[in-house]
C-alpha cells in the first residue's frame, strides 16, 4: 500500500469513507508489517503537514475535524486496525497543529433520541474514537453515568436519573473546557439536549489566540454546514490571511 495520498485531507475525507477504507487496508497487512505501515502512515502525515502554511494547515484541521464528526456518526464496526489508524493519522497530524500553537474547538449541538440505541454513539463509541485519536471529548450526558454511579445508581436507570444530574454534569463538563483551554488542547464539545447556557463555556475561549472554533447544530451528513472561527494571528502574532483562509474555506465547502 502506497500511503502517499494526493491531498492530506484525503486521509480522513468521509465523501470517500476514506477512514474506514484505509483502515480496512491497514487490517490487510499481515501482523509482522502493520508497524512498518503505520510508520510511513505518520512520515507520510508529518512530511505533508509540515510543508503547510500556517493557513493551509487551519483549515485541513477544520476539514479533518468535521470529516471524524461524520464518520463516527455512522460507525459500524470497531478493531485495532480502525484504533491504529486513527491514532496515527490523527495523531500525527495534531502534533504538527499543537507545536504551531493552534488548537481545535469543536462544538457541537445536535440532539439524539433519549434511549440507550440512541444514545450509544454520544455514551459508548464516540468517547473512544475521539481520545484514541488523541482529542479530548466532552459531552455532559457521558459525564453524568460517573456521577450517578458515585451515587450508587446503575447504568439501567440512566435516563430516569439523568434530569436530576445533568445540570452538575454540566458543571464537570465546564471544568474539563476550562482545563483543556489553559493547557491548549484540542477537544470535541458535545451536548445533546442542550440548555441555553450549554456553550457558554466552549465558546469562551473562541477568539482566543490559534484557536480554531467551529460549531455545528446540523445533523453531520453530507452537505450539512457548520460555522467556523479562524484564528486572526499565529503563534508568534504575526496576522493570518483571512481572505485566503475565507476563500479557502469558500472553495472546500462548495
Amino acid at each position: 500500500m502506497n500511503w502517499q495520498l494526493g491531498k492530506i485531507v484525503d486521509y480522513w475525507d468521509q465523501r470517500v469513507q476514506a477512514i474506514d477504507t484505509l483502515s480496512r487496508q491497514l487490517a490487510t497487512a499481515p501482523d509482522e508489517q502493520r508497524e512498518a505501515q503505520l510508520k510511513q502512515i505518520q512520515a507520510a502525515i508529518l512530511s505533508r503537514a509540515a510543508e503547510l502554511s500556517d493557513e493551509d494547515l487551519i483549515l485541513a484541521s477544520f476539514v479533518m475535524m468535521d470529516d471524524l464528526y461524520k464518520a463516527v456518526s455512522v460507525l459500524s464496526a470497531w478493531d485495532d486496525a480502525l484504533a491504529d489508524y486513527l491514532r496515527t493519522s490523527v495523531g500525527s497530524f495534531l502534533s504538527v497543529l499543537h507545536a504551531r500553537g493552534y488548537a481545535i474547538h469543536y462544538v457541537v449541538d445536535n440532539t439524539f433520541e433519549q434511549s440507550t440505541a440512541g444514545m450509544n454513539g454520544p455514551l459508548e463509541w464516540y468517547p473512544k474514537w475521539f481520545r484514541t485519536a488523541g482529542l479530548k471529548y466532552i459531552c455532559p450526558q457521558a459525564i453524568a453515568p460517573d456521577i450517578m454511579k458515585h451515587d450508587g445508581y446503575t447504568a439501567e436507570q440512566y435516563f430516569q436519573q439523568l434530569p436530576r444530574y445533568i445540570r452538575e454534569a454540566r458543571l464537570v463538563a465546564n471544568t474539563v473546557v476550562a482545563r483543556c483551554h489553559d493547557e491548549k488542547d484540542s477537544y470535541l464539545f458535545l451536548d445533546t439536549d442542550s440548555a441555553p447556557e450549554s456553550f457558554a463555556a466552549p465558546n469562551s475561549a473562541m477568539d482566543a489566540p490559534g484557536v480554531i472554533h467551529i460549531f455545528r447544530n446540523q445533523a453531520p451528513v453530507q452537505g450539512s454546514k457548520c460555522a467556523v472561527n479562524f484564528p486572526k494571528t499565529n503563534m508568534h502574532g504575526a496576522p493570518l490571511d483571512q481572505k485566503k483562509l475565507e476563500a479557502n474555506l469558500a472553495k472546500q465547502l462548495t
